[in-house]
């Protein structure tokens, strides 16, 4: 599914922006066919997030988040 599909990205982004630890980044990356997200801890080091199958970019970025707040906080 395409970004413009996920009438969900929008909700995603705000929560991000909302729940997302101190001082860690959420990236996304778009390109020509294809968009990812990427998790920079406040250290700039990138996070590798599992390999997903996620269809939609929404809930890639709401997996990033409980990713950042997971390790934030163990």
């Amino acid at each position: 599914m395409n970004a413009h599909q996920d009438p969900r990205l929008g909700d995603a982004v705000n929560q991000a922006a909302r729940d997302l630890p101190e001082s860690w980044q959420l990236v996304i990356v778009i390109e020509n066919g294809a968009a990812e997200v990427v998790l920079f801890r406040p250290s700039g080091v990138e996070v590798m997030l599992p390999s997903s199958d996620e269809p939609l970019l929404s809930d890639r970025v709401r997996t990033a988040v409980e990713a950042a707040k997971k390790e934030a906080n163990p």
